[in-house]
């Protein structure tokens, strides 16, 4: 097994879809947008949101009156990103 494999059979599967959408984002993301692409309910995003934020692993920023999240720029962080990243081939999509 690899690293990957490994880490995301230690996660729960909700966890595991939350980070790689937040992961992969290349921008900030609305709970109802993390919610939506990780196909898991909205209580249950914000709950595992919460425990990533607490634990430092995701960060959240208010604006306005809304809050966005994305990932913590640590070195931590750094080593899950290369762990989590889903290569995205546009010609095999677009076949």
């Amino acid at each position: 097994m690899i690293k990957k494999e490994v880490l995301a059979a230690l996660m729960d599967a909700k966890k595991e879809k939350i980070v790689r959408v937040v992961f992969n984002a290349p921008e900030e993301l609305y709970l109802k947008e993390i919610a939506e692409r990780s196909a898991v309910p909205m209580a249950s995003a914000y709950r595992i949101l919460q425990e990533l934020v607490s634990s430092g692993i995701i960060q959240r920023r208010h604006w306005k009156t809304s809050k966005v999240y994305s990932p913590a720029k640590t070195e931590q962080t750094d080593m899950l990103k290369e762990l989590f990243f889903d290569e995205y081939d546009g010609v095999k999509v677009f076949v």
